[in-house]
């Protein structure tokens, strides 16, 4: 899948962070103005979009952030939220000092940062730099979270590190998973239950094929479970830079005929009706701890997971057992798992319910009701203007 390419009338922004602000100004019922760096765009997400202006149901300001013209973007407003960024840690201050309510969104915790560096980087001075340069960088995270409003934190790492710092730390899961997409308890129990029996059980992980996603296990995992003698199939929905090694490994462990590529799909029109119809488990091997929507968008289609059981799968499956984990980076005892379960309809039934019960909690539209109760609250007890 290429990329998108801009143009001087268009900026590249993912569509799943677009129609998450189209809900928030929804939601608010007032004006919403979305300020990024001109170097929004650049990440290269799968559902990338080049927009125009006047498609998008939101003020956009193109400013850096520590320029004049941010500054200005942001101090009439009456609540600024904003990511975790190095470059945003003079925001808690500046809205302090002109009466504005200030709430952070945290992601991903110190401890995961920290992780991805160690994953990525192989041992050298640049990789001890870029450690110290992060724990510097997650300090001053800490500071502005104790300055702020309110706190919003996606996902239980962030919100383990965070909330004792804020007066009012709310806890979600984001996802782009409405309502109507859900499918109901009957139609869980019939795609488990109609399998027939002997036939394959039909797995499946999606997102960018890179190694902190743990991508590159999958192969391995293909043939762990073709030497316990599973029967089954992985459906591989998405794209990256390592798909090629991935194919390649396939074909030199001899499973390439287990593996089916989708490509990257649609989101909504192709993903979750393929998770909904016809998967029985997903599999996950993500090294870090950083709040996925994979895990919430899959639950929400009744399909449980087997997963590498970093933080962020643990911290969801303390909230709804609808899934199982297996040490990181550890395919034995990931294969032992979906072996276990691969014929048992019983507790794939259990789980996939479970599953589904934690998605209908934690949909779309939920999820973001929340959130704006919560700006709510915030711009009501916005601090007094310095």
């Amino acid at each position: 899948m290429g990329a998108v390419t801009p143009s001087p009338s268009t900026t590249i922004l993912s569509k799943k962070f677009v129609v998450g602000v189209k809900k928030m100004a929804e939601l608010w019922g007032g004006p919403v103005r979305c300020v990024l760096p001109p170097s929004a765009g650049s990440a290269a997400n799968l559902e990338d979009h080049a927009y125009t202006r006047d498609e998008l149901p939101f003020e956009l300001v193109i400013a850096d952030f520590q320029s004049g013209a941010y500054q200005k973007a942001v101090e009439d407003a009456v609540v600024v939220s904003g990511c975790e960024h190095h470059q945003l840690h003079w925001m808690a201050r500046f809205c302090k000092q002109r009466g504005i309510a200030f709430v952070p969104v945290f992601e991903n915790a110190l401890p995961n940062r920290l992780r991805m560096i160690l994953v990525e980087e192989p041992p050298s001075f640049r990789r001890a730099r870029r450690l110290a340069w992060t724990v510097q960088d997650g300090l001053k995270d800490y500071i502005n979270a104790w300055q702020s409003t309110g706190i919003q934190c996606n996902g239980t790492p962030a919100y383990k590190q965070y909330r004792w710092l804020s007066r009012d730390a709310l806890l979600f899961f984001d996802s782009r998973v409405t309502t109507n997409m859900v499918p109901t308890d009957s139609e869980v129990r019939a795609r488990v239950w109609a399998r027939p029996a002997g036939e394959p059980i039909r797995l499946a992980f999606s997102g960018r094929f890179i190694k902190i996603k743990g991508a590159d296990h999958l192969p391995a995992v293909a043939a762990k479970l073709r030497e316990r003698g599973v029967a089954f199939e992985l459906h591989l929905y998405g794209a990256g830079p390592l798909e090629a090694a991935m194919r390649q490994a396939a074909r030199h462990r001899g499973v390439e005929a287990h593996l089916v590529w989708h490509g990257a799909v649609d989101f909504a029109t192709k993903l979750l009706p393929e998770l909904r119809k016809g998967i029985d488990l997903f599999v996950t091997c993500h090294r870090q701890a950083d709040p996925a929507g994979t895990y919430v968008e899959t639950l929400s289609c009744g399909v449980p997971i087997a997963g590498y059981g970093n933080e962020a799968f643990r911290g969801v499956l303390s909230h709804a057992n609808c899934g199982w984990f297996a040490p990181i980076d550890n395919v034995d005892a990931l294969t032992a798992i979906i072996s276990k379960f691969a014929n048992d309809r019983t507790e794939l039934e259990r789980a996939s319910l479970a599953a589904v019960n934690f998605g209908r909690a934690h949909t779309f539209e939920r999820t973001f009701a929340a959130r704006i109760e919560h700006y709510r609250r915030a711009a009501a007890i916005r601090p007094a203007r310095a």
